[in-house]
């Protein structure tokens, strides 16, 4: 089994898992609102990381570039 059939197969029985598993309770408005703030502590927490990675990229392009095709 390659990588990507692999990955479908990993896919699949967290999607079976994830099936058989108990309801939960309805989620609201303050639940997306706490989630949000949690993207964007983690985005401020990780500003300069993502500022260098940012600038490394532009000033030397993916590891990928020469493999892509398109």
């Amino acid at each position: 089994m390659d990588r990507i059939e692999r990955g479908k197969q990993h896919l699949r029985d967290s999607l079976l898992a994830g099936a058989g598993s108990s309801p939960t309770e309805p989620v609201d408005g303050q639940y997306f609102k706490s989630l949000r703030a949690k993207v964007y502590q983690w985005q401020e927490d990780n500003r300069k990381i993502i500022s260098a990675y940012n600038e490394y990229v532009e000033a030397h392009g993916l590891f990928s570039d020469d493999l892509r095709i398109f």
